[in-house]
C-alpha cells in the first residue's frame, strides 16, 4: 500500500534519518557499532534523489557514510542492471556499504550480479532454515559462501534460529551471522545495554553478530 501510493518515498526517508540519528546517539554515548544496516524498497532506490537523500540525512546527522550499510535485494538491482552499477558506484566510493539481501531467491544472471560494487551478500533464511535437512539446500548454501569468499565480499547468513545452523555455518567459515539464536527485535534502549555488555556466549565458538536497525 505504501508502494502504491507512493508514501514509501517519505517512510524511507524517515526511517533513513532515524536509524542515523540512533546510530550518532550510541556513537556519542560511547557505545560502539561497526554499522547501521537499513533495507531499501524498490521505489525508494528508482527515486532520482535517492543517493542526495542519503547523504544530505548523513551530513545533517554527523554520520561517517562508513557507518552506514544500505540493503537492496538482488531483484531491484537487476530490474535496471547499468543504472543500478552506477548508483551503488556513487554510493561506496563514499564509503557507504552496500549489501544484497535475501540472496538465492532472484533469477538474476550470476556473471552480470557479480560485476556489482558490494559489500556483502546476505543469504536468504529460507535456505538456512533448510540447511540441516534439505541436501539441495545445503549446496546452495555452500555455493553462496564458496563464492562470496573468493570474490572477497562478507557473507551474512540470515534467520540462524539453532545451534545446528550455526554449527554448520562456522563449519562452512560464513562470515556472520543474525537471527533468534543470537537476539530478537529490541527496542533502542534495550539494545545499547546489549552494545554495553555484548552477547553472552552459548558455546566456545561465536559468529559475529550482524545487528539490524532497530527501525
Amino acid at each position: 500500500m505504501a508502494e502504491d501510493s507512493g508514501l514509501i518515498l517519505a517512510i524511507g526517508k524517515w526511517v533513513l534519518r532515524e536509524a542515523c540519528t540512533q546510530t550518532r546517539i550510541w556513537l556519542n554515548e560511547g557505545l560502539t557499532l561497526p554499522k547501521m544496516a537499513i533495507n531499501c524498497w524498490a521505489m525508494e532506490f528508482r527515486n532520482e534523489h535517492f543517493v542526495e537523500n542519503i547523504f544530505a540525512v548523513l551530513r545533517e546527522v554527523g554520520l561517517h557514510p562508513s557507518m552506514l550499510e544500505v540493503e537492496l535485494t538482488e531483484s531491484i538491482l537487476m530490474r535496471h542492471a547499468a543504472s543500478s552499477q552506477s548508483i551503488l558506484t556513487e554510493l561506496r566510493s563514499s564509503g557507504v556499504q552496500v549489501a544484497v539481501d535475501d540472496f538465492g531467491t532472484g533469477y538474476s544472471r550470476l556473471s552480470y550480479l557479480s560485476k556489482f560494487p558490494i559489500d556483502t551478500r546476505k543469504i536468504d533464511q529460507a535456505f538456512i532454515r533448510q540447511i540441516t535437512a534439505t541436501p539441495d539446500d545445503t549446496a546452495i548454501v555452500s555455493a553462496i559462501i564458496g563464492m562470496g569468499r573468493s570474490m572477497d565480499l562478507t557473507v551474512v547468513a540470515e534467520g540462524v534460529g539453532t545451534q545446528l545452523e550455526r554449527e554448520f555455518l562456522e563449519a562452512h567459515h560464513c562470515d556472520e551471522a543474525q537471527g533468534y539464536l543470537y537476539g530478537r527485535p529490541m527496542i533502542a534502549e534495550e539494545f545499547a545495554k546489549l552494545l554495553a555488555s555484548g552477547i553472552q556466549e552459548t558455546a566456545p565458538s561465536q559468529i559475529p553478530f550482524a545487528s539490524a536497525s532497530p527501525a
